[in-house]
């Protein structure tokens, strides 16, 4: 009896124990599935962001290709337009477009060096994503192969001690184990299932990006062909355009020569007529002094001589009684004639208007009598003096 108690005591204790254990196992077992679908959850969110990535990435690169192709169409349309609009440097044309065959060559060596860095970044992020994925995979079979040889050999270990007492429990035990295995290779099979999907939708963006590639580089090569065709067309053009100029500018330059020295030659003949009538202009001025400071010397010489003459006459006036004379005129400004209070030889008057010396037959008359050797007896201004003038006349009195 007190063995039975310990048996069962044991049993109890052993039930207890496999109880605790397969509480502990199925939960361990249920957090590995957790950490499982978490970590698929993981990998399909990392594939999706991969491929998201990728997608993103291929974009990108057909909007950068899309974008170097409008640069490439832009830059031949710009070559056109100043090929078309800069005749005038046809001399420089040859490095220009050399230049601008280097700078292609280099937009296009720089377009493939991209088109292959980006090639070799997908395969190097479809290599890291495929590791990633099979590491994981591994990682988490390992686990659980071991932990599940693990306890299997610790299951068989205690079934042995119970072999008669627990055959229920050995049975329910591989019914566990079995299910366990069950999942267990469910699991296989849906990680190879996902391996598997992986690998294709991986393959299949190789092969989608390989053929991106390739008609690329077949439409880059078309349009460096197109480019080389258009160029060539260009330089001949250019060639023959240079030609036709430089006979041209041959022609132009020829005429210009010549047209140069007619002028050279007319402006020559031109300067020496401007000399010579600038000296016959010269002579002319030196005659024309000559006679002008002649005149002056005469007339100079015939003022100072009249200028003696009047000196004398005056001086004669003066020892005959020559003297002032009044007058009954009115001075207001209408009236015209002047009475003398004296009578005075003819033509010895002196007629003077407000101070002025007055010039008979311009400025005034004179009036005489009717006897026969006549003396002037009034004056008569050819225009009335002005109210408030001075008149004052003078001359050889009659005795």
């Amino acid at each position: 009896s007190t063995a039975e108690g310990s048996i069962n005591t044991r049993v109890s204790n052993e039930e207890s124990t496999r109880t605790s254990s397969d509480a502990s196992l199925t939960t361990r077992v249920s957090s590995e599935e957790v950490a499982r679908a978490s970590a698929d959850t993981s990998l399909d969110t990392r594939v999706s962001t991969e491929e998201s990535t990728r997608t993103a990435a291929d974009a990108s690169l057909t909007t950068r290709v899309s974008s170097e192709e409008v640069a490439r169409s832009s830059a031949d349309a710009s070559i056109v337009a100043t090929i078309s609009s800069n005749a005038s440097f046809d001399l420089s044309i040859e490095t220009r477009l050399s230049t601008e065959e280097v700078t292609r060559s280099t937009a296009d060596s720089s377009l493939t060096t991209r088109v292959s860095n980006e090639e070799s970044a997908r395969v190097s992020g479809d290599a890291s994503v495929a590791a990633a994925a099979s590491t994981s995979l591994s990682t988490a079979e390992g686990s659980i192969n071991t932990r599940v040889s693990n306890e299997e050999s610790t299951r068989a270990s205690a079934d042995s001690s119970l072999t008669t007492r627990v055959s229920n429990e050995e049975s329910t035990r591989t019914s566990a184990d079995a299910s366990l295995t069950t999942r267990v290779s469910t699991e296989e099979s849906a990680r190879a299932s996902a391996d598997s999907s992986l690998n294709s939708v991986l393959s299949a963006e190789v092969s989608n990006r390989i053929a991106d590639v390739d008609a690329e580089q077949s439409r880059a090569e078309s349009a460096e062909l197109v480019l080389t065709n258009n160029l060539s067309a260009e330089t001949s053009s250019r060639v023959s355009g240079d030609a036709s100029l430089n006979t041209a500018l041959g022609s132009a330059e020829l005429s210009l020569s010549s047209r140069i020295a007619t002028e050279e030659s007319t402006r020559s003949s031109a300067d020496t007529s401007l000399t010579s009538r600038v000296s016959t202009e010269e002579s002319n001025r030196t005659a024309a002094d000559s006679s002008l400071n002649n005149a002056i010397t005469g007339e100079t010489s015939s003022r100072v001589s009249a200028d003696a003459s009047l000196a004398a006459e005056i001086s004669a006036i003066n020892a005959s009684d020559f003297g002032k004379v009044g007058t009954t005129g009115s001075v207001n400004g209408t009236n015209k004639e002047f009475p003398l209070n004296s009578v005075l030889v003819v033509n010895t008057e002196f007629v003077y208007l407000n101070g002025l010396l007055q010039k008979a037959g311009d400025d005034y008359t004179l009036v005489t009598n009717l006897a026969a050797s006549p003396n002037t007896v009034r004056i008569d201004f050819v225009t009335a003096p002005k109210l408030g003038s001075s008149v004052q006349f003078a001359g050889n009195v009659v005795a």
